[in-house]
């Protein structure tokens, strides 16, 4: 509020001085004079105000305890999962999507692009995607089933871009159609969606995502790899910008 009655403050300031540099400024009235000069004590106040707030706010950050950042890092077991990018890669990035969600489909088209050619092509990040299908996205688990059945043949990442790049063409007939679209086996393709294992694999990352915080899609952890776990991993929420995710990892390749 405090920030809008300056700006305020400022935009009847500066329009009275505009006329004041017209022709007619001569004629100006001296109770605007008086306005003016009024405001610009009100504004004196304000920053003075503002200027002590800044510097509880500073003082109190400086003096949070880095053990509890510590002590709320989040470690992610990495299990067996399927990912993209270089064996030997130090860092990972474990997204939490689904198949209908914009936002997840906004960062599949905007960000992760540059992230896999930045970062994952270049052997410094794994990328690593969980299934967190929301129950009113009435053919985000099947897309989920449809991506994880396409990884046991092999196309996992083809599938996932081309779920994300049609996602509004899922339903029965298009997930048919990604047999032919990637030369997969049909019946060990049919056979996969059925599969009670799948299922489980897709609930077991539900409920992953659940015990560390996810309640919304997309949601990322970015952290080091260690014995087959992500540590120390940094939560960000939501569709963020390519710069965002930059900055994450390089603070930890500045940690190396």
């Amino acid at each position: 509020m405090k920030l809008v009655k300056i700006l305020l403050f400022a935009l009847l300031f500066s329009t009275v001085l505009s006329g004041c540099n017209q022709k007619e400024k001569n004629t100006t009235e001296q109770w605007q004079v008086d306005e003016v000069l009024l405001h610009l004590s009100e504004l004196r106040k304000e920053v003075v105000s503002l200027r002590k707030q800044v510097k509880i706010l500073t003082k109190d950050v400086s003096n949070i305890n880095p053990d509890v950042s510590r002590q709320a890092a989040i470690n992610l077991p990495l299990d067996n999962q399927m990912y993209l990018g270089d064996e030997s890669a130090e860092l990972a990035i474990v997204e939490f999507s689904d198949f209908q969600c914009p936002y997840c489909v906004r960062h599949a088209k905007k960000v992760y692009p540059e992230l896999k050619k930045s970062f994952v092509e270049t052997g410094k990040v794994k990328y690593f995607v969980r299934h967190f299908p929301l129950s009113f996205h009435a053919q985000a688990r099947n897309a989920a089933v449809v991506a994880e059945c396409a990884g046991k043949q092999g196309k996992q990442w083809l599938a996932h871009e081309y779920l994300f790049e049609n996602s509004r063409q899922l339903g029965d007939d298009f997930f048919d159609g990604i047999v032919d679209e990637f030369g997969l086996n049909k019946i060990q393709f049919d056979n996969c969606r059925n599969d009670k294992i799948i299922a489980e694999k897709i609930d077991a990352d539900m409920s992953l995502g659940q015990k560390n915080g996810v309640s919304g899609t997309p949601k990322f952890f970015i952290g080091r790899i260690k014995n087959n776990k992500l540590v120390d991993a940094i939560p960000l929420s939501g569709a963020q910008s390519y710069q965002v995710f930059e900055r994450i990892i390089n603070t930890f390749n500045k940690k190396s």
